[in-house]
């Protein structure tokens, strides 16, 4: 028992420094986004690597897309935190990106170090998320809808109304300190006032100071006041990111009414710009809820856009929600900051086998 016991004490010597002197990766964020870029153009952005360990971190950046390009820079001192940091530098080049918002993951490694590897996610907004135009849809004694946006800079916004009645608004939301200086949130609200009744009110906003030239334009702004069913949707757009050769995934989209009389939905379709018969979209019986579906069988790597169109009563008329699909390399699970990830679909948590 004594011999045991002195091995155990003995063991734990030696092993200590092993356990102990390691290094310990530490990202000043994970998240990066959505970074505003006019279409074509490049920009990027910096996420720190510190080490809260011992010894020194040997990192290795990888992107799980060709547009990001991520380079390790030399030791420096860190900008939030005492001590010396590592600079990832994040490219963004768009040139082979449609207009709208595109994600992407970079894997941030060191096979020696805790706490590793760990993921940053990359969302770049090309040519802006200022929109084209904004329609709301009020009930005469409904409160007000919002439509958020992000711009590369600070705004300037010149808002009028066909009535002078002061139902149109902007809004900045902050930048925060966490935004480091990328993006500024923005908000268009529509108020239902007095002496909106039920009918069509015009508006418009001309936008003007951001350093991208997307970003500042005139915006037509229509408000309709309705005692009909209006539909909100769970989500704006959906995107699945599924490995080569895994099972078809599927999300729900979910109608509520916040207007009056009943919402119902007759059924939803759906069209794809590439890629085939990926796409699926079926009523659940019964109910207001849209079962989407993508299937990457036969699919290479890559990106792939669909829309589903939701067919029903309410006063917007058809909806359309657009569907992205990420297709990537199926790679091995492996042992991240976060726990096991599923390497197919970078997800944490996800079941990675049965048993």
């Amino acid at each position: 028992m004594k011999t045991g016991i002195y091995f155990a004490l003995f063991g734990a010597v030696l092993l200590s420094p092993c356990v102990y002197a390691a290094p310990q990766l530490r990202l000043s964020q994970t998240a990066v986004g959505p970074l505003i870029v006019a279409t074509g153009a490049n920009t990027t952005a910096v996420v720190e690597a510190g080490n809260s360990g011992d010894g020194s971190l040997n990192l290795q950046v990888n992107s799980s897309v060709p547009w990001i390009v991520p380079t390790r820079g030399e030791l420096r001192n860190c900008a939030l935190r005492a001590g010396g940091c590592t600079p990832i530098t994040l490219e963004v080049r768009s040139s082979t990106l449609a207009r709208g918002v595109s994600t992407g993951i970079v894997t941030v490694s060191d096979p020696n170090a805790l706490d590793a590897p760990q993921t940053i996610t990359v969302t770049v907004a090309v040519g802006g998320t200022v929109p084209d135009r904004a329609d709301f849809f009020l009930a005469p004694n409904g409160a007000s809808q919002d439509i958020r946006f992000s711009s590369a800079g600070v705004l300037q916004s010149t808002v009028t109304t066909q009535n002078n009645s002061a139902w149109l608004a902007v809004s900045s939301e902050g930048s925060g300190s966490f935004q480091f200086g990328q993006t500024i949130p923005y908000r268009i609200t529509a108020t239902q006032v007095e002496g909106l009744t039920d009918g069509s009110y015009t508006g418009q906003i001309v936008t003007s100071g951001s350093p991208v030239a997307t970003d500042n334009k005139t915006i037509p702004v229509t408000l309709r006041v309705t005692s009909q069913p209006i539909a909100r949707l769970s989500a704006e757009s959906l995107n699945f990111r599924i490995a080569a050769g895994s099972s078809r995934q599927l999300q729900n989209l979910v109608l509520s009414n916040r207007g009056l009389g009943t919402l119902s939905v007759s059924g939803a379709t759906v069209a794809t710009t590439s890629g085939g018969n990926w796409l699926t979209a079926d009523l659940v019986p019964n109910t207001t809820v849209i079962s989407v579906g993508a299937n990457a069988a036969g699919l290479a790597s890559g990106t792939y856009d669909g829309t589903v169109t939701i067919a029903g009563n309410a006063t917007q008329g058809n909806l359309a929600v657009p569907v992205r699909l990420q297709v990537v390399a199926a790679g091995a699970p492996t042992l991240s900051f976060n726990g096991v990830v599923n390497n197919a679909t970078f997800e944490g948590g996800d079941i990675i086998g049965q048993g």
